[in-house]
């Protein structure tokens, strides 16, 4: 019996319209999916984030427990930018001459053993400077960069958000310079005040005994240069001053170290609530030192001193952000 023609008929393939087709459907089906993969990533960053501040949240709160304060927020800081750095000699405001023994010792280190960093902490020498004082003769002891900290990486003091994260740095100024040390998301609040500011920067110091001091002192926030914060200086209330907030990494002009370190003082060390969040020097396109922000989408995290952290918007009044700067400013915080 002869075979029929369907038996030698060859199999149909795909046209090259049908091919187009199946591409196109496929490009878009990627192209709606990346947004959504690129979301889930972005929010397991946040999440991340999150969790860093609530760490050194809960870490603040056992530090008081131990100690019955709040870690220093930098001990005998170099923070006279333009001046004598160790002379301490700014608008006729004199400090005492001991502040001369430079440490720029920061509260991230101190509180290293409550971030289950104990080993480490035991290796950093606060007998010395945590950085090289170059050239600065008037200063007691010119320290040195410690190599126990140098191109350690902590997770827990970088947003995984932001790029720089995983990238020591190398700044040349003198006074706060760093030789492969990393950068923090994390900057102390230091109140309501333009901290970096060659007028302000007074403001920063809790020891000091006289009027002028007194009288401003309802402006300060959690920490100060050899000082902090107790509880019962709160008066503003717990859960609604908050301690660590979020600050890029990149900055403008980074040569002075405008960036926060964990391991010293720099000059962007203290937080910077006066410009907002989120906000840019239009020259540069990048926040200066210690203006708060993050690489998250619409504003950045703040760890409360009662330890929760909050998300706060980068459309935040001015004047709330300000009030949940000071520990004591008498202001009434609704956000």
């Amino acid at each position: 019996m002869p075979l029929s023609d369907s038996t030698h008929r060859p199999s149909r393939g795909f046209t090259l319209v049908e091919l187009l087709v199946v591409i196109a459907i496929i490009a878009i089906l990627i192209a709606l999916l990346l947004p959504a993969v690129q979301q889930a990533r972005e929010a397991a960053r946040r999440s991340e984030c999150r969790n860093n501040m609530k760490q050194m949240g809960i870490a603040m709160a056992n530090y008081h427990s131990t100690h019955g304060i709040f870690p220093i927020g930098a001990m005998n800081a170099a923070t006279t930018p333009g001046a004598s750095l160790c002379g301490y000699e700014r608008a006729s405001k004199s400090l005492p001459a001991e502040y001369k023994d430079i440490r720029n010792h920061v509260a991230h280190l101190y509180l290293l053993p409550y971030l289950d960093q104990d080993n480490l902490y035991e290796q950093v020498n606060f007998n010395i400077p945590v950085n090289e004082l170059k050239g600065k003769s008037d200063c007691i002891n010119n320290g040195t960069f410690q190599a126990a900290m140098q191109n350690v990486f902590l997770p827990v003091y970088g947003c995984p958000s932001d790029p720089l994260r995983n990238q020591p740095s190398t700044t040349s100024t003198s006074e706060n310079a760093a030789e492969d040390y990393y950068r923090t998301s994390y900057v102390a609040n230091a109140g309501d005040t333009e901290t970096q500011g060659a007028a302000n920067w007074q403001f920063l110091y809790w020891g000091r005994p006289d009027d002028w001091f007194r009288s401003k002192n309802v402006l300060v926030g959690i920490f100060g240069v050899n000082g902090a914060a107790r509880f019962r200086d709160i008066t503003d209330g717990a859960s609604n001053t908050f301690t660590f907030a979020e600050s890029q990494m990149a900055k403008g002009v980074d040569s002075k170290g405008n960036s926060a370190y964990w391991q010293a003082y720099s000059v962007g060390y203290f937080s910077n609530s006066r410009f907002g969040i989120n906000k840019v020097d239009p020259g540069t396109e990048l926040p200066e030192a210690g203006w708060i922000g993050s690489s998250h989408v619409g504003g950045c995290h703040v760890v409360m001193a009662d330890g929760s952290v909050q998300f706060l918007s980068e459309n935040i009044s001015l004047d709330v952000l300000l009030a949940m700067s000071t520990k004591s400013g008498g202001e009434v915080v609704t956000f």
